[in-house]
């Protein structure tokens, strides 16, 4: 979403040239939104807790683009799925024009696979 990308501290122009930090940053963005709107309005001091709790680096995840044109996501306990080429041109996702939406579905693929 363009709000998270904005939070994270990016521009839409620059998704290309991310940095590990700053695709952390997203994911975490991305993942806390998803909760906050799972969690029916919660109560502000609630809120306030989960907003810390869920930037604790066990959430973390770890993309990398392999030389092969895979996608390998590792979270913060070191297990890791890799999306190949294949996969990844089933779902219409090009990892070297990678999109919020499109890091977004990985990342959701990816969560039943890992145990977060």
């Amino acid at each position: 979403m363009p709000e998270d990308i904005e939070a994270a501290g990016l521009s839409m122009q620059n998704l290309n040239d991310l940095t590990e930090a700053q695709f952390n940053t997203l994911v975490a963005i991305a993942e806390r939104r998803q909760r906050i709107s799972e969690s029916s309005m919660a109560p502000r001091n609630q809120y306030d807790e989960q907003i810390a709790s869920n930037c604790s680096s066990t959430d973390s995840l770890t993309m990398i683009i392999t030389d092969d044109g895979s996608l390998k996501l590792t979270d913060a306990a070191g297990q890791t799925i890799v999306f190949d080429r294949t996969q990844l041109a089933a779902l219409r996702i090009d990892v070297n024009n990678l999109t919020d939406e499109s890091i977004q579905q990985i990342v959701q693929l990816a969560m039943p696979a890992i145990s977060v």
